[in-house]
């Protein structure tokens, strides 16, 4: 806002809402993403696809014995096409 000289209407209301899709999963372990790389190309491939128009987040949750993947872009139905297949991905390579 200060640097912009303009009010919070006035930034918020250039901003686009994209849709976003939360997948939480159980799991035994918390092997770091980094170390899968199935999981790294699954995402790579995404974050490709979507391009500027969204976002890709894995993570751990930090207190519960759970992963999370977070997608944002234009469809709905796509990126939750691309969260189940990420998850998918992400739960074989941690039962290896």
């Amino acid at each position: 806002m200060v640097q912009e000289e303009r009010p919070l209407s006035e930034l918020a209301a250039i901003m686009t809402r994209y849709p976003q899709v939360l997948i939480n999963f159980k799991v035994a372990k918390k092997t770091p993403v980094v170390e899968l790389p199935g999981v790294q190309a699954a995402i790579r491939w995404v974050e490709d696809a979507l391009g500027q128009d969204g976002r890709v987040l894995v993570r751990y949750s930090g207190t519960e014995s759970k992963a999370r993947v977070m997608i944002e872009g234009t469809d709905e139905n796509t990126i939750r096409a691309h969260a189940e297949e990420i998850v998918a991905i992400m739960q074989k390579a941690l039962a290896e």
